[in-house]
């Protein structure tokens, strides 16, 4: 593992012990970003999680589905995650140790998988080509993607460069449906995030909780107005095979 997977590793780690029980602005954007995911969900379908960092989806999802792939680099967060799957007894997740840049270990997922969803983990990946040539290997013809980037035009992007020492990848919205026609993939829908800069809005509702749903429905409002969605901080994308 190199230096930057292990500040990664790290980060994540202290976050789920230390701060995510505590972070309810991100406990809302767990919720909304379930709510999507369960739009896409089928009893009969195999899943595939890319990255389990510290909000735990499969656990929320492993009774909606036949079965779950669980892809992450970090043998730590793994073993995190083993014991929350032993305490809820779940039985229908199965871990894989390695990194989605694998070729080998995604051809062992080729023809199994019906939906593939990653939040909070893709901007950590420099190779944005070999990410989607990977992902575009697990595929047949109903397979959907759910895939969360990060805008390099939003102030997101500007205060994780500025304050904090993980390194994240932003792209525009743009080159990413670029990127995704030119690999084979077609756009059913996007999905924008922080339209209003995360740092102001949180500081203006930290005392004032009951507000966070607004902060929601206005980035909803917003995003339906092309020169203000550019500048979304995330983007979320529905994608299929075209």
């Amino acid at each position: 593992m190199n230096q930057i997977n292990k500040i990664i590793e790290q980060k994540v780690i202290n976050y789920h012990k230390d701060f995510a029980k505590k972070d309810k602005w991100n406990n809302l954007y767990f919720r909304i970003k379930q709510k999507i995911l369960n739009k896409y969900l089928n009893k009969n379908y195999n899943v595939l999680d890319i990255g389990i960092g510290h909000w735990n989806h499969a656990l929320q999802i492993s009774d909606k589905v036949r079965f779950i792939y669980w892809i992450d680099i970090s043998p730590d967060m793994i073993k995190i995650l083993k014991d929350k799957i032993e305490k809820n007894n779940i039985n229908n997740i199965k871990i894989i140790l390695g990194n989605i840049l694998d070729t080998n270990i995604v051809k062992g997922l080729k023809d199994r998988i019906d939906l593939v969803y990653s939040f909070s983990t893709l901007y950590y990946i420099d190779d944005i080509d070999k990410l989607l040539s990977n992902l575009y290997l697990i595929w047949h013809s109903k397979t959907i993607y759910i895939l969360e980037f990060v805008n390099k035009y939003s102030f997101t992007y500007y205060f994780s460069k500025k304050f904090f020492d993980i390194p994240q990848f932003g792209y525009s919205k743009r080159f990413l449906m670029y990127k995704f026609k030119n690999k084979g993939f077609k756009i059913l829908k996007i999905y924008y995030f922080d339209l209003i800069p995360f740092l102001f809005r949180k500081k203006l509702i930290e005392k004032i909780l009951s507000l966070n749903l607004f902060w929601h429905y206005l980035d909803e409002l917003l995003s339906s107005i092309p020169v203000i969605n550019f500048f979304s901080g995330k983007f979320i994308f529905i994608l299929k095979k075209k």
